[in-house]
């Protein structure tokens, strides 16, 4: 009775991983339908949509678990000319860098993309420390952008990245508090105006 069972779930499974899927870059292992960005708790867990495995990185918005979604914006400038590799951003004057490539792995999901004459290599990392019980409690992801010329010339190359407040509610009614501070490097943080302790909305937690 359990092998009757078992053999059909395995035949789905076997046909999910070689269903053939349309998309124009290279995927390794396969092309899954959805690739992990930033999961490290049930209240922090993006995940990029890719159904059929045809979604470039720059052509939809990153998803809560639930299927919600997390406004996740990447811009790059280089040269002068502003192109999007991260969300399906409405910022106009931008053409969209060209993915080339998709990996993932047990913590990372790595997207190479072509923004005219440098390549970006845009790596989300949510480490593992099995070895080391605070630094696994700490609920941080990563996202780090290299870049590279294909042209073989210098570049000037500069990159920005922002979030929405999707990330912190599922009600757009609600106030929440945004800080900029302005340096070598832009930082942004956010936070619910009213947080509730030990209390969640939709999945979501409100203190954050």
């Amino acid at each position: 009775m359990v092998l009757t069972t078992w053999i059909p779930a395995l035949s789905v499974i076997l046909t999910l991983l070689t269903y053939p899927v349309a998309s124009d870059w290279t995927s390794t292992p396969f092309n899954p339908p959805s690739y992990p960005l930033a999961v490290r708790t049930p209240y922090l867990s993006a995940w990029f949509p890719s159904p059929g495995g045809g979604v470039a990185l720059n052509d939809a918005w990153p998803e809560f678990w639930t299927g919600a979604t997390l406004g996740w914006a990447g811009l790059v400038n280089v040269d002068g000319a502003a192109y999007s590799f991260l969300g399906e951003s409405s910022v106009s004057n931008f053409t969209k860098a060209t993915q080339i490539s998709a990996e993932f792995t047990s913590t990372r999901s790595i997207f190479v993309l072509s923004a005219g004459p440098v390549d970006l290599t845009v790596t989300f990392l949510s480490p593992i420390e099995p070895d080391d019980l605070v630094k696994q409690s700490l609920p941080f992801s990563y996202l780090s952008v290299s870049a590279a010329s294909n042209d073989g010339s210098s570049h000037s190359v500069s990159v920005y990245t922002d979030i929405t407040g999707e990330w912190l509610s599922t009600d757009h009614t609600v106030a929440i508090n945004w800080t900029t501070t302005v340096g070598d490097v832009l930082t942004h943080q956010s936070q619910l105006q009213n947080q509730t302790v030990y209390s969640e909305s939709e999945d979501r937690i409100l203190r954050t």
